[in-house]
């Protein structure tokens, strides 16, 4: 007698199309988890990224301070970026890798002509961050003439790191606005660019509004992440003058 044998039924080798659809449905369920978190873990590295850039901000800060009589760089000309490039060379350091913003445009001088125009490499790089003009504090300590100097940036002398009374509380670099070309934030110019420069919520791990923030230098040299709004209140972080840290909103709606 024969053995029995028993042969595999072709129809049951491959997958019915209800079978593969039920299988592309179940990939689609779990990408769609999945990606959100891969979002979140894109922006969290680029986040890093742009803490340490502002980091590497407040250290050479404080080392201009250190050659610089104490004082942070003048609201004048040449700007921030270019008196502090000695101490940190690589300009990429002033792009945050969240923000999109463009290197200024110079209709097409480049190079060591951007000189002929009051100009450098460093002060047309794309950029992402904003220095403190200290604009509460000069404006109360100097005179009505010495005031209109620095208003129109020509004033040569910067802020003392000494006269902050709460260097740890009080920023020196903000992120602004991707659009913004703004140098320095300047509370007396239009609503205050506090408010219609500063980008306040650049970073994000969830849909939810309200839910991000921005990355802050402060006059110490430490970062901190502040959320959404944290930065102007309750205090008013970017003021030095306590009558500006504390009633700068109400003054600004009166």
């Amino acid at each position: 007698m024969k053995p029995i044998q028993y042969i595999k039924s072709r129809k049951n080798s491959a997958f019915t199309l209800i079978e593969l659809l039920v299988v592309v449905g179940i990939i689609a369920i779990l990408a769609s988890f999945l990606m959100p978190a891969i979002a979140r873990a894109k922006e969290s590295g680029k986040r890093i990224a742009c803490i340490n850039n502002m980091r590497q901000l407040g250290l050479v800060s404080m080392m201009y301070v250190d050659e610089n009589e104490g004082q942070f760089p003048p609201r004048s000309s040449p700007f921030w970026m270019t008196r502090l490039l000695p101490f940190y060379q690589n300009i990429g350091i002033l792009k945050c890798p969240s923000d999109e913003v463009q290197a200024m445009p110079t209709n097409g001088v480049t190079g060591p002509l951007l000189t002929l125009f009051g100009a450098s490499t460093a002060d047309v790089a794309a950029r992402s961050y904003i220095i403190n003009g200290w604009n509460d504090w000069f404006e109360t300590s100097l005179t009505a003439g010495e005031y209109v100097i620095f208003q129109n940036h020509q004033w040569q002398y910067g802020m003392r790191q000494t006269s902050i009374k709460y260097p740890s509380e009080t920023i020196l670099f903000g992120e602004k606005l991707t659009e913004s070309f703004h140098v320095h934030m300047d509370f007396f110019q239009g609503a205050g660019n506090d408010q219609d420069q500063i980008e306040h919520s650049r970073h994000s791990n969830s849909s939810k509004p309200g839910s991000g923030g921005s990355n802050f230098t402060f006059s110490d040299g430490s970062v901190k992440f502040l959320k959404l709004g944290r930065s102007v209140y309750p205090l008013n972080l970017w003021a030095v003058t306590d009558k500006y840290r504390i009633n700068w909103a109400y003054i600004k709606d009166t």
